[in-house]
């Protein structure tokens, strides 16, 4: 019995492994597009501090997938470094239960750079794996950045992913197999 669970645990791990590896961001790795997607769409509304984008993330993931800070600083180290945002320290504001003296923060904007690397994402089919109904839902929530042709491609993409699936669907998903876009 112990052998047939090894192996049912052994199997298990190499089904998941790309599930995995997609949500690795610390070290060097590539980070998950999702986070990526959204640390660069949240600032190209306006520029934002690390607390307050751990705090809009969570609040899109809900109580069931939390972003940690291990995953989220990295990330945002990584943009920073590859010219994606800037950051600049920004003094607390003196107020009723704040003092000039609070600690600091770093604020972080979107350059240039950024904003082409944000556009680059929204039109990237990425990759069709489990995680890809993220990647897709994370992308049409920043669609008032896109062209109308563009968000039909973004559309294209996910279509394509539902087709390629080998999931059989019911109810609306399944009309969208056999819609052509024009």
């Amino acid at each position: 019995m112990m052998l047939i669970w090894l192996n049912f645990a052994f199997l298990l791990c190499i089904e998941l492994q790309p599930v995995f590896n997609a949500l690795r961001t610390a070290g060097g790795r590539q980070p998950n597009p999702v986070y990526e997607l959204f640390v660069l769409g949240e600032l190209m509304v306006q520029p934002l501090y690390g607390y307050l984008l751990h705090e809009i993330v969570n609040m899109i993931l809900g109580p069931f997938h939390r972003l940690s800070w291990g995953t989220l600083y990295p990330l945002i180290r990584g943009l920073e470094q590859e010219g994606f945002i800037t950051s600049q320290v920004q003094k607390r504001r003196a107020g009723l239960l704040q003092t000039e003296s609070g600690p600091s923060r770093k604020v972080y904007a979107l350059t240039e750079t950024g904003q082409t690397r944000f556009l680059a994402l929204m039109l990237d089919p990425g990759d069709y794996n489990p995680d890809y109904p993220n990647l897709f839902a994370m992308k049409f929530t920043k669609f008032g950045y896109l062209t109308p042709a563009q968000r039909l491609a973004v559309l294209e993409h996910y279509r394509t992913f539902l087709c390629s699936s080998g999931k059989p669907f019911r109810g609306p998903c399944f009309c969208l197999c056999s819609i052509t876009l024009h």
